[in-house]
């Protein structure tokens, strides 16, 4: 099952994410908080491992005309959403299918396309509200708006 975590841009669904999803063992995946600098970095669970996402190295997509994205980042990110249905967990989070993946095509997308879940395993991705019903449209799944309707979907 797919679960569009949704909200408004910068309304708190990568930290609500975060916080709903800390200290599960289950649960495998990324999210892409600001650091302390402001830029984006790439946050792992369940290990908490971070890396760098937003960059400005030569290393880069860039993504509209304000972001350049780590390709390193980006290939980690595909890797753990193409292997995720062979591993043990149940909880996959994705943060986040832009428009980046949603119009152009491009990042999460392929990877994100052929995920395939097991009956016991649920997606947890942040998508913006603007987007949302077209990845409903596109993939599946349900939209959750709260941190209340984000639990109960994960139970």
């Amino acid at each position: 099952m797919l679960i569009f975590y949704t909200g408004a841009i910068r309304t708190g669904k990568t930290t609500t994410v975060s916080n709903v999803c800390a200290d599960r063992p289950d649960v495998s995946g990324f999210v892409t908080p600001d650091n302390e600098l402001g830029k984006r970095v790439m946050r792992f669970f369940p290990s908490s491992e971070t890396i760098e996402f937003e960059t400005e190295s030569s290393d880069c997509v860039e993504v509209g005309l304000r972001f350049k994205f780590s390709k390193t980042a980006f290939a980690r990110g595909n890797e753990l959403i193409s292997q995720f249905s062979s591993s043990q967990f149940k909880f996959l989070v994705i943060d986040e299918l832009g428009r980046f993946e949603l119009v152009k095509r491009s990042g999460f997308y392929e990877a994100f396309k052929n995920l395939k879940l097991r009956s016991d395993q649920k997606a947890i991705v942040i998508v913006r509200e603007e987007l949302v019903e077209q990845a409903i449209n596109e993939f599946g799944g349900i939209a959750v708006r709260n941190k209340e309707e984000l639990e109960r979907a994960m139970q």
